[in-house]
Formats: structure tokens, C-alpha cells, sequence
């Protein structure tokens, strides 16, 4: 893997795990938008819980750091997101983002997500856009429009029927959303691999110069 291609997975990695890890809102619940997402308070959203990803991605594994700080009377949870970045390079173009605080080497995210029995959604500051609904299916489509005019596009393409998918030391089924819109200068997509006990279990990023790269994550607390 060259320079520019580690450069990219840090800036993605990094920022993308932390903005899509994984009772709702009334109004959140209504009728048949695919959008909408119901179901009770799932304990991964509980204040306390803690995310890690596995295995030694460029040394962000051993120091990568997220917790759930906060669960609102709307079951959205706020996760704090920390990683130690000693390169300066990285660090700056963390920076660039309006969501990433840089104190030191340390890069600081602050983000929110529903959890629920049903599905995980990431909380937008334009409203809410579902990672995935448990009883998906292929073909399914969640959108929203950020305000810098782009939408961000998922779309289930898998729905395993078998433990077909190795993680954390057993084989699980699983569902994948593939994620456009984002418009990141070298980036084509990422795919979101899920599953309905343990929440978001990986997420692969794809390059347009053909890298591709799998985070797995592991939530200590499950359905």
C-alpha cells in the first residue's frame, strides 16, 4: 500500500467509523418511509458502552477510542471518538474537518447515533439517515441531503440467510449497506456490514485505485 493510500484510509477510517458506528423519537416512527426507524432502546446505545475495532490498522487499533456519553430522552446516543495520531500529516487533514477536534496528537470526535432493536441510524445535523433496519431487505434504500448539496446514498445489497460471515471468533449472518454520495477526492464507497445481535460488526472502505480496506468492530454490549 503506497503513501497516498494510507493517507486516505487514515482521513477515512477515522472519521467514518465515528460518524457511523451504530426507545425512538415519535416522530421518528411513523408509517412506511424506509427512512424511519422504530423499535425499543438497544443497550449498545446505553451511556457507558464502548466500541473497538479489531486487529492493528496502521497502529489506530491500539489507540483508537469510543464510548457512549450520552443518551437523550429521543434515544439518540452521543459517542465520543478519540485517536492518537502522531503523524502530522494525518492530523492535518483531520483538522479540516468541522467535526474533529485536534489537541496535541490526539484527534477528538463528538457524534451521534440512534440504536435500537430495529436498526441504527446516524443523526445528521439535516435529520436522521438509517445504517441499516434489521428485517431489510435487498434493494432497500435510505437517502438525505446534506446542506453542501450532496445525498448520501445506502443501499442493502446482502442479506445472509447463514453464519456465513467470520467475525470475532465465530461465523455470523449478516447485512451489507453500500454507502455512495460522500464525495471524497479518491474515495468510491463503503459498505456497512451489520448484524441483528451485534450491531455494526465491520465496515470496508473502497478506493478508486483499487484498495480496499475492512475495520472490524466489536460493541461490548449487544441486543
Amino acid at each position: 500500500m503506497n503513501y497516498r493510500s494510507i493517507s486516505k484510509l487514515v482521513f477515512v477510517a477515522i472519521v467514518m467509523v465515528a460518524m457511523n458506528l451504530v426507545s425512538c423519537k415519535k416522530d421518528n416512527e411513523d408509517s412506511g418511509s424506509p427512512n424511519t426507524l422504530g423499535g425499543s432502546q438497544s443497550p449498545i446505545g446505553a451511556v457507558g458502552n464502548s466500541f473497538r475495532i479489531t486487529g492493528n490498522i496502521i497502529g489506530i487499533a491500539d489507540n483508537f477510542s469510543a464510548e457512549v456519553v450520552d443518551l437523550d430522552n429521543d434515544g439518540v446516543s452521543t459517542i465520543s471518538v478519540s485517536a492518537n495520531i502522531a503523524n502530522a500529516t494525518y492530523l492535518n487533514m483531520l483538522a479540516s474537518l468541522i467535526d474533529v477536534e485536534i489537541s496535541d496528537s490526539m484527534a477528538v470526535s463528538t457524534q451521534k447515533c440512534r440504536f435500537t432493536s430495529e436498526g441504527i441510524q446516524s443523526i445528521f445535523p439535516e435529520g436522521p439517515l438509517n445504517v441499516v433496519k434489521y428485517n431489510a431487505k435487498v434493494g432497500d434504500v435510505y437517502t438525505l441531503k446534506t446542506a453542501d448539496g450532496k445525498t448520501i446514498h445506502r443501499e442493502v445489497t446482502i442479506v445472509s440467510n447463514e453464519n456465513d460471515f467470520a467475525w470475532n471468533g465465530m461465523n455470523i449472518k449478516t447485512i451489507h449497506v453500500k454507502e455512495t454520495g460522500r464525495g471524497i477526492s479518491g474515495f468510491n464507497y463503503v459498505e456497512y456490514v451489520c448484524n441483528h445481535r451485534f450491531g455494526a460488526v465491520a465496515i470496508k472502505f473502497f478506493f478508486t485505485d483499487g484498495i480496499s480496506i475492512t475495520l472490524y468492530l466489536v460493541s461490548n454490549a449487544t441486543n
